[in-house]
């Protein structure tokens, strides 16, 4: 990097000379002069990556593929987290929606949907699923009881592909067919639409796919379709447009292609907490990673278990995970992002705090405790497999990794208990003799206070 910025500057004067292959060239007649131009040229190059590090800020984060949903899935084709780390699946092709909890463990469905394939999940609970077979968007408590549908019910979307809901409980949803956003109030009136047909790329849709909101900025990006034309004939392109939340159009992003930062098939879009945006490229088998100005930071996918057609996507952040639909594998990836895991389990006799997976962000510290039931004690606390002692308090500095805890308790022995019933025995007779004290001391008071009044009258 530092030869490629340096390739673009002429230090000939000097006795150096960097062509465009990052030959250096020295002179060594003008070595004094080198060194100093060489440091200065050091410190420029040093200020330039750090103010590009302050200025674009975002990089590809720290990915980790964490074991896929899998359990009663049949073809996943859209996915939502809420603010308690469930999970929603919608299957269109099965007609139904699943839940599952943030282990990724089947709760239950609602079913009887027709084609389903759009989910969001507002703060409240609030599930909204939009159904092409309907051309309604329909919305449950978190019971999974029906409230209403947006606007007038059946028929209100041609294909209502995407859904995003922002802080103040508005709702946005990517009519494909019709080539617009759609925004309702949150008692689900319509309330205004942008976006017409068109390529132009000053904020004309064709077949608005996915949206996903950045409330720190009030930005809704939007994947769509644009039609390119070529020599060759005529084919749908890729490009993320970002709107206002009024609907103006404020840029876009992505060019077509396979090669690397390109894009194909844009059929989903997230935004972590950071403010990147993932792109599923169900053609690529990949989810593509960009900053919110549409830099290229690089790709997601696992080699020897990769993706197939992976179309909605979703970030957790809570949890700091990432739930991508891969239809064709059956799955709902998830990945880590710039988090690690760490397993807390007990043995019979106590109990450690948290437990079960624990996701920890990316070098930061996390504490446990451990507690034993009463009759048992702390035997030992093992630690990525080896023992630390019995400790009632373990904590994991500036974790980078994946990580396990194990308590372990034994019964207290006999000495152990006779000596902590006798303690228990002193401590039952101390507050007995406290109370009998009490008692006297009320007594007392109350006869004084007899003999007062007669000595009175």
């Amino acid at each position: 990097m530092v030869l490629g910025f340096w390739s673009c500057v002429n230090f000939n004067n000097y006795g150096v000379n960097l062509s465009c292959r990052d030959a250096l060239v020295i002179d060594m007649t003008n070595r004094s002069q080198f060194k100093c131009i060489a440091l200065i040229s050091a410190i420029v190059c040093l200020f330039l990556l750090s103010s590009a590090s302050v200025l674009y800020g975002a990089t590809l984060p720290d990915f980790e593929r964490f074991p896929p949903i899998t359990q009663a899935l049949n073809g996943p084709t859209a996915v939502a987290v809420d603010s308690s780390d469930n999970i929603y699946v919608a299957e269109s092709s099965s007609n139904r929606l699943l839940i599952f909890n943030g282990e990724g463990t089947y709760l239950k469905t609602i079913g009887w949907l027709e084609k389903p394939v759009s989910v969001a999940v507002k703060d409240d609970g609030q599930i909204y699923v939009g159904s092409r077979g309907t051309g309604s968007v329909s919305v449950y408590d978190p019971r999974s009881v029906l409230l209403f549908k947006l606007g007038r019910g059946d028929g209100e979307f041609s294909q209502p592909n995407g859904i995003a809901i922002d802080g103040a409980g508005n709702i946005y949803v990517a009519d494909s067919a019709e080539d617009n956003i759609k925004v309702y109030n949150p008692d689900g009136s319509f309330n205004f639409s942008f976006g017409t047909s068109g390529d132009r790329g000053d904020g004309q849709l064709n077949f608005p796919v996915s949206i996903a909101i950045n409330e720190r900025t009030g930005e809704l990006f939007v994947s769509d379709l644009p039609v390119l034309k070529s020599a060759t004939g005529v084919y749908e392109g890729a490009r993320i447009q970002v709107f206002d939340l009024s609907g103006g159009l404020k840029r876009s992003f992505g060019a077509y292609g396979v090669e690397k930062g390109s894009l194909v098939k844009p059929l989903g879009v997230a935004l972590d907490d950071e403010g990147r945006v993932y792109v599923t490229d169900s053609y690529k088998n990949i989810v593509s990673v960009f900053d919110s100005e549409g830099e290229y930071l690089g790709d997601i996918y696992t080699e020897g278990s990769p993706m197939r057609t992976p179309l909605g996507i979703s970030f957790s952040k809570n949890t700091s995970r990432l739930f991508i639909a891969s239809l064709n594998t059956v799955k709902i990836e998830v990945y880590g992002i710039d988090v690690k895991m760490i397993n807390a389990s007990a043995g019979p006799g106590g109990s450690i705090s948290p437990s079960g997976t624990v996701y920890v962000r990316k070098e930061r510290d996390q504490g446990f405790k451990i507690m034993a039931n009463h009759g048992y004690q702390i035997e030992d606390v093992v630690v990525d497999g080896e023992s630390v002692g019995s400790a009632s308090t373990y904590t994991f500095s500036d974790v980078t990794a994946p990580h396990s805890i194990e308590a372990r308790f034994t019964p207290l022995s006999v000495e152990n208990m006779d000596s902590e019933s006798t303690g228990l025995g002193r401590r039952v007779a101390l507050l007995i003799v406290i109370l009998v004290i009490a008692a006297l001391v009320i007594k007392r008071q109350q006869i004084l206070g007899i003999f007062q009044k007669k000595k009175e009258e």
